[in-house]
């Protein structure tokens, strides 16, 4: 009777999860690696290559409204 519940369990939980064995589901149940913070920067507009830009696909609004 508890297999049967443990599996019906497990089942609940990859569904839920979007896991597609049990494998993927004990991993997360384990748990992840340690996030560790990461240094970004976004640049400057200036040393953006505008040549490999195709501008014959339109601009999204929000990137026009950065290039105005």
């Amino acid at each position: 009777m508890q297999v049967t519940r443990l599996t019906k369990c497990l089942a609940y939980i990859q569904a839920l999860a979007g896991h597609a064995d049990t494998k993927m589901t004990t991993l997360y149940l384990e748990g992840h690696e340690t996030v560790q913070p990461q240094n970004v920067a976004a640049g400057n507009l200036d040393d953006v290559d505008w040549s490999n830009i195709n501008w014959s696909t339109p601009l999204a609004p929000e990137l026009v409204n950065i290039l105005d």
